[in-house]
């Protein structure tokens, strides 16, 4: 994170001046938005000549398409979904792993289990709904019904009996596992 930061304040400082830098980030309750948010504050209080916005969104597959349309300087993004020779990696920030989170109750053993259940998989355009449907084609698994929500509402929505199932791509010690 410290590599990152560095970059970030050398790109700001000497290569674009002062002003205001947007970062993509991700949805409320996930891991991208929360380090988006600390760099944020982090810049904002120690540096003062320039301003850290936050840019929401769905994901991975939103901060690229914001990256390549202009919209974002720089994008939290996961790791190997970087598809464009545009787009360079800056630092890596953690190690993130494919969760799958099912209620103890349900006692599946493997991902043949979730066969015509509700799965969230992620938003629409996260890495984590990506790497998800291409580990359920790869076993086999085709026969579910998607459910598209934010990090938080989906563990809502598990607890609650109102999906099955939780995919989520994030580091082995985020809030969200």
């Amino acid at each position: 994170m410290a590599a990152a930061l560095g970059v970030l304040v050398w790109w700001l400082v000497f290569l674009r001046g002062f002003g205001v830098v947007t970062l993509a980030t991700g949805p409320e309750g996930g891991a991208y938005r929360a380090i988006g948010n600390s760099l944020a504050s982090f810049v904002t209080t120690s540096e003062g000549r320039f301003e850290l916005k936050v840019q929401p969104s769905q994901g991975t597959a939103q901060n690229l398409q914001l990256l390549e349309d202009g919209q974002a300087d720089f994008a939290i993004v996961q790791n190997g979904q970087v598809r464009s020779d545009d787009v360079r990696v800056v630092a890596k920030l953690y190690t993130e792993v494919l969760h799958v989170v099912v209620r103890e109750e349900d006692g599946g053993k493997g991902l043949a289990d979730l066969k015509g259940k509700r799965l969230n998989l992620g938003e629409r355009e996260s890495g984590s709904r990506v790497v998800s449907l291409e580990l359920l084609a790869h076993f086999g698994c085709s026969d579910f019904e998607e459910v598209s929500l934010p990090p938080k509402e989906a563990l809502r929505a598990l607890l609650e009996g109102e999906v099955d199932a939780v995919f989520s791509v994030t580091a082995l010690q985020s809030e969200l596992v």
